[in-house]
């Protein structure tokens, strides 16, 4: 009896039971070896298997095995696309086998999984059962959910293209995969706006993207101020299941810091500033220029030199008399792709000499975010109002308080505070630091005041330690104290780092204080003394 009078017996059939399927199975097999499936080219276990397929009632429940395409792999170059494209539903078992096996010897690829549940490579008896049930029953075969596998923290540089990061996922199924990534919680989005943070999360708001089929992370990162952002990708395949994986994405700025040099030079001090690139190199930099042209220079540019030749600094003489250009900051990759980040040292904040008797430091201010209070310093500076001003309260570790008082040694009374007819303007509105997002951390330069909020004139303090808790807006007082500015680092240093004369002013010894009471903050003799202010850029 042929194969195709039982197919057509088994079409007549409303139902089939496993006990006749099993009796038809038989019969199959004694035909094939009569002429419709030479054993000689295939084992017993194969041939069920194959069968099995053949045995499915109707395209229903054959189609499972009809659509395990790896979108990957076109044509007929995998032994699973060979089920979906050229194994046709008219085909015999000897048909079946004879494709099934051309594919093998175009690909030699692993035997396919639905016909392989062990992943051994090899069909067992167990496996032609398994799929005999499901070809006799309809039952389709049992979903394995896809994994990730674990990504690698992502570190990537601020307004440069990146190179594309897929995200590897396996599916035993060969189901079609979904990725995703997490969007914010509600508290995520009140935390963020409540704190200020950056609109960091989700890729989106870095300004990458993922494709959701390929799985490719690109884009153009944005400008971070967080070290690291959170991000949880998921993949999901066409019947629910997923997996999911966390992973870091660090943003870090092609972007230039300054630090403050003072050296003898023939007895005379000269004052530098010193550049300093921040080191790319994890984001794929390979080479830094830093020039007055504000014009991307050609990748093969002298200018461009690596970390170990020096690139990544730049050392600056302040004139005395005149202005520091602004400086500009390129980046080359390996690939020999220039990036300007458009951030000018010495142009986008004021930078504000001061020269005292103790030696000279520089300011650098916020005049974006401190506007008001940045505008009221400078207008003091380019008055020529702070010099021969004297720091009227000294405490080593809290603050060293200046800008308001001239001394008089010869006079009964040396201090003198500066009035309207020395130029001391109107006061100004208080910028509170939970609006700038400026804090009184160390190094930081703020606005004194009397009790009130907006009573700031011309006297200012620098912070010699950190004083966030104590003088930020909500913290100790509800209005707190403006913070518009810090003193740049000395060579070497970090930030928050005092040159040596603010280290040498802070060593001032002190006794009692200028407004009476228990305070002890008023320098023992002359007190330190600002010769001198002016802006230098």
């Amino acid at each position: 009896m042929s194969i195709s009078v039982y197919r057509w017996k088994l079409e007549l059939q409303t139902a089939v039971s496993l006990c006749v399927a099993f009796c038809v199975l038989s019969m199959l097999n004694a035909c094939g070896q009569a002429g419709h499936v030479n054993n000689s080219e295939q084992d017993p276990t194969t041939q069920r298997a194959l069968l099995a397929l053949q045995l499915a009632p109707d395209e229903t429940t054959l189609a499972p095995y009809r659509t395990l395409t790896s979108p990957s792999v076109s044509g007929t170059s995998d032994t699973r696309a060979v089920v979906s494209s050229e194994i046709k539903p008219t085909y015999g078992a000897a048909e079946v086998l004879s494709t099934l096996k051309a594919a093998h010897g175009r690909t030699s690829n692993p035997v396919p999984y639905y016909l392989d549940a062990n992943g051994d490579g090899v069909i067992t008896q167990d496996d032609a059962q398994r799929v005999l049930g499901w070809a006799l029953k309809g039952v389709q075969r049992p979903n394995v959910a896809p994994s990730i596998t674990q990504p690698t923290d992502l570190v990537v540089v601020a307004n440069r293209q990146m190179d594309p990061v897929q995200i590897a996922a396996f599916d035993p199924d060969d189901s079609l995969l979904n990725f995703s990534v997490d969007s914010y919680t509600t508290n995520d989005i009140i935390l963020r706006d409540l704190l200020g943070w950056p609109r960091n999360g989700p890729l989106t708001d870095l300004g990458l993207t993922l494709d959701r089929i390929t799985g490719v992370i690109s884009g153009t990162p944005n400008p971070s101020t967080l070290l690291k952002a959170p991000i949880a990708v998921t993949v999901t395949d066409n019947r629910g299941a997923s997996d999911t994986k966390r992973f870091n994405v660090e943003i870090i700025s092609d972007s230039l810091s300054t630090q403050f040099i003072t050296r003898d030079e023939g007895g005379a001090a000269v004052n530098e500033l010193k550049l300093v690139a921040a080191d790319t190199s994890r984001g794929g930099t390979v080479a830094y220029c830093i020039t007055t042209s504000f014009e991307a220079p050609n990748a093969t540019d002298p200018c461009f030199r690596s970390d170990a030749e020096g690139g990544r600094t730049r050392t600056i003489r302040i004139p005395t008399m005149g202005k520091v250009p602004p400086y500009y900051l390129f980046t080359k990759t390996a690939t020999n792709s220039v990036l300007s980040n458009s951030i000018p040292t010495a142009a986008k904040k004021p930078l504000v000499l001061v020269e005292t008797n103790k030696g000279s430091f520089v300011l650098e201010l916020e005049a974006e975010r401190a506007k008001v209070t940045t505008e009221n310093f400078m207008q003091y500076v380019d008055a020529g109002f702070f010099n021969n001003t004297v720091f009227h309260r000294i405490f080593s570790n809290f603050v060293i308080q200046g800008g308001g008082y001239t001394y008089q040694p010869n006079n009964a009374s040396p201090y003198r505070a500066k009035t309207k007819l020395d130029g001391l303007r109107e006061p100004i509105l208080l910028e509170k630091t939970s609006t700038t997002r400026l804090s009184n951390t160390k190094g930081t330069i703020a606005m004194a005041r009397t009790y009130i909020p907006d009573s700031a004139t011309s006297q200012f303090f620098i912070n010699v330690v950190d004083n966030a808790e104590s003088l930020d807006a909500g913290k100790a007082t509800v209005d707190g104290y403006a913070v518009f500015g810090k003193v740049i680092p000395p060579d070497g240093g970090k930030a928050g780092d005092l040159p040596k004369a603010l280290r040498d002013i802070i060593a001032v010894p002190v006794s009692g204080s200028l407004g009476g009471g228990t305070e002890t903050s008023l320098p023992i003799g002359p007190p330190p003394t600002i010769l001198s202010t002016r802006r230098i850029n």
